[in-house]
């Protein structure tokens, strides 16, 4: 039982750091309005302004780019499961069915591709701060090695696959 609450724990945690992604870029947006206000009233000279500017936008870039990638992901994990519950209720034939689900598959795997290429030397801002909570976890004795190790695979994995932790699909493991 405590295992199961100290995981759930875990997870919970997890989810808040993704939640953290939408806050940068809230934070972000404050920053870029505050080097323009700084500009405007001319603290801050258009050289540096424009520097800082260009710095800040490409953060946020980076982020986009990162969260749009899995959201590709997801509605083709729809689509498929979609397809796939028309051919188990007849309205596909399995012909059908088997070439849509090719397509679809090949599709995700593009899309894996174009943000492997993309990020390859940038890790996911959200994978970023879920492995920061999970060595703070461990660092401070509140996770064990093999929950350590544990979480950490999973959360990779499902950072690869581009999808997001479900809780409900975790206790379905445990």
């Amino acid at each position: 039982m405590l295992k199961s609450i100290k995981f759930l724990l875990i997870l919970f945690l997890l989810i808040i750091a993704q939640t953290s992604v939408n806050s940068e870029i809230a934070e972000i947006n404050k920053q870029l309005k505050s080097i323009e206000n700084l500009l405007e009233t001319g603290t801050l000279d258009k050289k540096t302004y424009d520097s800082a500017k260009q710095k800040l936008e490409k953060q946020k870039e980076q982020i986009v780019a990162q969260t749009s990638v899995n959201s590709e992901i997801k509605k083709v994990n729809e689509q498929l499961k979609s397809i796939e519950n028309l051919f188990e209720t007849g309205v596909l034939d399995e012909k059908t069915y088997n070439s849509t689900k090719q397509k679809l598959e090949k599709q995700k795997q593009q899309i894996r591709s174009q943000k492997t290429k993309k990020n390859s030397e940038q890790i996911s801002k959200t994978l970023e701060k879920q492995i920061e909570v999970l060595d703070k976890l461990f660092k401070d004795g509140v996770l064990s090695e093999e929950e350590y190790l544990k979480t950490k695979e999973l959360i990779q994995e499902k950072e690869d696959k581009g999808e997001n932790i479900d809780l409900a699909e975790i206790k379905k493991k445990n």
